[in-house]
């Protein structure tokens, strides 16, 4: 993987580790109607939060009751996501990726990929889910995204880092091409079948500090400028930030759940 910039690569998250806890979070009722739709009959199940990252869909989790494992091949993050849960024992953590989890055959019931499917191989990963799953199991692919279609702020902070940095490549690009064609990428290879998407909105009220800590968490955006330039963006992001009446920022969370063929 080539370096975009002088100190950071692009998909390398250890810079950006620091700043997560000011990542936004999952739509409440999308978690819930998953829980119910997936965890039913009240049997205790085993699940595994792949690329679990510092651990916001693990906490998410473990809140409604569940148990498992979360992998994450990112070493800082796992520190942080270990941190974070410190004294929950609902999930353990330990170091693996959506295509070598390290988990036992047949371990799990439930397999999740919280903003993190985009980054795997998408057949080896599936592959590897399809080995962990337990028969009838399920995986989900779920991710929260800004809602840009009902935040007008985002869409001019967005301009605003284009004039910053020309051709900037961003991630929620590659997501929104996935997003389109993503059940036939999940049921194509017929190791899962049975694909059903959920979708929820939801705002959070985010002050300017933890606003420039979202963006010192999004790592393709300063992993494309020096980090002068990515100092001198957030002073221009704040200074627009500034001028806010209204500190909601609009999300929408999107998930995709489909059935292990045995």
């Amino acid at each position: 993987m080539e370096p975009l910039s002088e100190n950071v690569q692009y998909a390398d998250f250890t810079e950006c580790a620091a700043y997560y806890r000011y990542k936004f979070h999952y739509t409440p009722g999308v978690i819930d109607a998953l829980c119910r739709i997936v965890v039913s009959g009240g049997e205790p199940l085993q699940v595994a939060d792949l690329g679990a990252g510092t651990g916001e869909l693990t906490v998410a989790l473990a809140a409604r009751g569940l148990r498992g494992v979360a992998v994450e091949p990112n070493a800082a993050m796992r520190r942080k996501g270990e941190q974070r849960m410190a004294g929950d024992a609902a999930f353990r953590w330990r170091e693996g990726s959506a295509e070598a989890t390290g988990l036992d055959d047949r371990s799990v019931d439930w397999v999740l990929y919280g903003g993190s499917f985009h980054w795997a191989r998408k057949k080896a990963a599936l592959v590897e889910a399809h080995r962990i799953l337990k028969p009838g199991g399920r995986l989900t692919a779920i991710w929260t995204m800004r809602d840009l279609e009902r935040d007008p702020f985002q869409r001019e902070i967005d301009r605003l880092i284009e004039d910053h940095i020309p051709n900037v490549q961003r991630v929620y690009y590659g997501i929104e091409r996935l997003q389109r064609h993503l059940a036939e990428v999940l049921t194509t290879d017929g190791l899962f079948d049975r694909c059903l998407f959920l979708e929820g909105e939801h705002a959070e009220e985010t002050p300017i500090e933890a606003y420039l800590g979202l963006w010192r968490m999004v790592h393709d955006v300063r992993s494309q400028i020096s980090p002068e330039g990515f100092e001198t963006l957030l002073d221009a992001i704040r200074e627009r930030a500034e001028q806010r009446t209204d500190q909601r920022l609009f999300y929408r969370t999107r998930a995709w759940t489909v059935c292990k063929v045995a």
